[in-house]
């Protein structure tokens, strides 16, 4: 991972990390966590993981995803992440991750959900694909 593989920018009071990565696996964790800390992104109260231009996210990344919720969780923030449908079914329904992240299509979305009472995306699957 290098310093253009995310972008980070800034909405009011709501830091959004942009992972500009086709396919984020575990030779992108560390350094992304690294970048993030460095960065005092933790330590925002509002945090959105932008991911909708990953195709593909192993496993070692979604624990990342799931360290950077608990730690901005533990300093009472709120984190979030955007990710389009299409790429849900394949990486999302296998880990669980959307029963404790709040999940959006879109960063509008996303970003809206701070201010109001926008249901989070229950992402629900055929039994064509999870029979499959």
């Amino acid at each position: 991972m290098n310093f253009n593989d995310y972008k980070i920018k800034t909405i009011t009071d709501i830091a959004i990390v942009t992972v500009d990565l086709l396919v984020a696996t575990q030779r992108d964790a560390k350094p992304f966590w690294d970048q993030l800390e460095n960065d005092l992104v933790l330590k925002w109260d509002k945090v959105i993981i932008d991911l909708s231009y990953c195709t593909l996210i192993d496993s070692t990344f979604v624990g990342m995803i799931v360290k950077i919720f608990k730690t901005v969780s533990s300093n009472n923030g709120q984190l979030k992440l955007v990710f389009p449908e299409k790429n849900a079914r394949t990486y999302l329904h296998t880990t669980g991750i959307v029963r404790i992240i709040d999940c959006f299509n879109t960063l509008n979305e996303a970003v809206n959900s701070f201010d109001s009472k926008i249901p989070t995306r229950k992402i629900s699957f055929d039994e064509e694909f999870l029979y499959n």
